[in-house]
Parts: structure tokens; C-alpha cells; sequence
């Protein structure tokens, strides 16, 4: 049921199809795709894309609001309505949607040079991963 709204959304809508389809075609990521993308996001949690430049809503507002909303209290403590926070239920905020965009960016290019013969990698280190050692001291990206 939580999949269905996010993929109509998406048959609907050329210009999201689009952002995603460009995915993993080159390392670089256009600013117009991350904003499409990010509009695609808000839509998925129930705002709508504006028209114009001027009031162009990011997933940083649509948090806001979505909290603002269901966390406000009417009561003199403000903090009440936060003990039961459930941070699952807000879009993620630009920098880990961002990260989110590479990694995706980096899978789709698996998937789109699969095919060739000597596919190009993008580094993972430049597309959403860092790399950590663990405690045993073994490498890994996450």
C-alpha cells in the first residue's frame, strides 16, 4: 500500500521519469534533476509542486511543515507532542537526500554499463559512500 501513491505519482509526471531515467548516465548530477527529484520527493509526502521560481518548496520545507503540523503543541509546554517523535514519517532533509541521489546515481550506472565490456565505476567515495574502517580494521564503504 505505502509503494502505490509514490509510483502513480511517478507515471504521471514526464518530468520525474525523466530525472530518474538520467540517473547513472553520467558522475555528474545536474542541479535541475537533484531539484526534480526533490519535488518528486515532497509530492511523495503530500505537497505539491509550485510554479515559479519564488516559492519553489524543497524536502527542508516540506519537513518543517510536516512537523510544525503534526508535532505542534497547543498546550504552555512546547516539547509535549515531541516525546512520541517518530522521525520515520518526515522526508529526509536535503544532505541525506543528496546522498541518496549519488548512491542512486552510482547503482544506476552498474545497471545502465552492465553490459559493456569495460563498464566505467564511478568511485564510490565521490558518489554518497565514505570509507570507515571497523573495529577488526577492515575497509568498507558507508
Amino acid at each position: 500500500k505505502g509503494k502505490v501513491r509514490p509510483l502513480a505519482i511517478l507515471e504521471k509526471s514526464l518530468l520525474y521519469q525523466d530525472a530518474f531515467s538520467s540517473l547513472g548516465a553520467s558522475e555528474t548530477i545536474d542541479e535541475n534533476t537533484i531539484s526534480t527529484i526533490g519535488l518528486y520527493v515532497c509530492e511523495m509526502y503530500g505537497f505539491k509542486k509550485h510554479t515559479g521560481n519564488a516559492d519553489q518548496l524543497d524536502v527542508d520545507d516540506a519537513r518543517l511543515q510536516i512537523f510544525s503540523k503534526v508535532y505542534q503543541s497547543g498546550s504552555s509546554n512546547p516539547m509535549s507532542k515531541v516525546k512520541g517523535l517518530d522521525g520515520s514519517s518526515l522526508p529526509p532533509c536535503n544532505t541525506v537526500l543528496f546522498q541518496q541521489i549519488l548512491r542512486a546515481n552510482s547503482i544506476c550506472s552498474g545497471w545502465n554499463f552492465a553490459t559493456d565490456p569495460k563498464p566505467h565505476i564511478f568511485p564510490p567515495d565521490k558518489n554518497g559512500w565514505r570509507k570507515e574502517k571497523n573495529n577488526s580494521g577492515v575497509e568498507s564503504y558507508n
